[in-house]
């Protein structure tokens, strides 16, 4: 098969798998009007958005609720400490500069609530309540369904099992859960004292909320905002769970911030950065699939093409036999010059050649010693060496110099006679 066939297949095979995907998406579309990823946006309606949530902290405070755009610093610089004053964000992750988180710890410390419920805080955020308590950070863990607790003796919600339903709705699905990471090894420094967060909530017997004191106010962090979505929050466990989280927070005035869910360029590094573009991939079905068949399109192009295509082969003249027409070339020029001497050397240097390449005998000093050898080797009688060897001293190598056509016949058919006998005798 050739290159471009293998080619012509890949772009097959690709758009085979586009063609597929995009049917599946169609379907789906058909079939349901929701979307069950983790969209996390504030007042929308998709199932794992905060619609609700939304809904409640306006309901709580009334003409209290402030919607922070931009400007947090300012906006929350106007509240005085006697307001009882709320500052709240929810979602995916909170970019705060540091000029934002000195405004919000400055806030807490007046006297003021800071509620941030997200799955990554700002690295600078949590080093700072570090000061004010042991420390703690976010880490992770994959559940299809967590058990969630609080520590309220009377709750109603204690030992509550949630399950996750993604992409798919009616099946139960693996996610990402968060939590505060505790240093147990500064259990010793800090002793019972240094603990000066109280632990509010688990999830899967790991810490997802704490509050912690800073001045005359609290910070509250929450790790598990998917427990407030649209789709958890329409369970009578769950409502009455945000209602126990909620119970001990100031909602007189709330600032409710949506500015701080999208990324800043100036923010502070966010200790849990978020999912890579190939672990959001995997976890939805359709793109998992057709991130798996394109793998499978690749490798077996490259299975086929890395075998070694063979080039072509190149036409081969055959060989042919010059060795006539060299001849009639070199007799063309002997004849039109008539030197018969000069041919009659020619001959008897091919002949010597002869004697050295075929027979190995050296032609340097030819004596009777040689002769014999010759003989030998080529089971010639001797008589006939001497009559080739006598010929081309006494006549052609002579002192008359004058080698008539007839005596270069003689000399050349004493020659051939050799070439005869010694093929025959082979």
């Amino acid at each position: 098969m050739k290159a471009k066939n293998y080619t012509a297949l890949v772009i097959a095979i690709l758009a085979l798998v586009l063609i597929v995907y995009f049917t599946l998406q169609e379907s789906g579309r058909k079939k349901r009007t929701f979307s069950w990823i983790k969209t996390y946006e504030s007042g929308k309606t998709q199932p794992y958005d905060f619609g609700v949530f939304k809904a409640m902290m306006q309901n709580e405070s009334g003409t209290g609720f402030t919607e922070l755009e931009d400007d947090i610093p300012g906006s929350i610089a106007s509240a005085s400490p006697g307001d009882s004053s709320t500052y709240m964000f929810i979602g995916r992750y909170c970019y705060l500069t540091r000029p934002e988180i000195n405004a919000l710890l400055d806030f807490a410390h007046a006297g003021h609530d800071v509620v941030l419920i997200a799955e990554g805080l700002p690295d600078t955020l949590m080093q700072t309540l570090g000061y004010f308590a042991k420390p703690v950070s976010i880490n992770r863990f994959d559940d299809n369904a967590v058990v969630i607790e609080t520590p309220r003796l009377y709750s109603k919600i204690n030992n509550y099992r949630f399950n996750f339903r993604g992409y798919g709705q009616d099946t139960v699905e693996k996610t990402d859960w968060y939590y505060l990471d505790e240093d147990q090894q500064l259990d010793y420094y800090y002793g019972e004292t240094g603990n000066r967060y109280l632990r509010l909530g688990t999830i899967n017997d790991r810490l997802n909320y704490a509050k912690f004191k800073v001045g005359n106010g609290f910070v509250y962090i929450h790790t598990s905002p998917l427990l407030f979505t649209n789709y958890a929050l329409k369970n009578d466990s769950l409502f009455h769970y945000t209602d126990e989280i909620l119970s001990g927070i100031r909602m007189k005035r709330i600032y409710y911030d949506v500015f701080s869910g999208d990324f800043k360029d100036d923010a502070e590094t966010i200790q849990r950065q978020s999912d890579s573009p190939l672990s959001y991939i995997l976890k939805q079905p359709s793109l998992k699939w057709a991130w798996y068949l394109f793998l499978t399109a690749v490798l077996l192009f490259f299975l086929f093409r890395a075998k070694r295509t063979q080039r072509i082969i190149p036409v081969i003249e055959q060989k042919r036999n010059t060795s006539v027409s060299f001849i009639r070339t070199l007799s063309g020029l002997f004849y039109n010059d008539a030197n018969h001497q000069k041919m009659a050397e020619t001959r008897m240097n091919l002949f010597l050649f002869f004697l050295r390449n075929k027979l190995n005998i050296s032609t340097h000093d030819i004596n009777p010693a040689t002769i014999k050898l010759i003989a030998v080797k080529s089971k010639v009688p001797e008589k006939q060496i001497h009559d080739i060897l006598d010929y081309y001293y006494q006549v052609i190598k002579g002192d008359r110099n004058d080698v008539q056509a007839e005596n270069l016949m003689e000399f050349y058919n004493r020659i051939d006679a050799f070439y005869q006998l010694y093929n025959n005798k082979k």
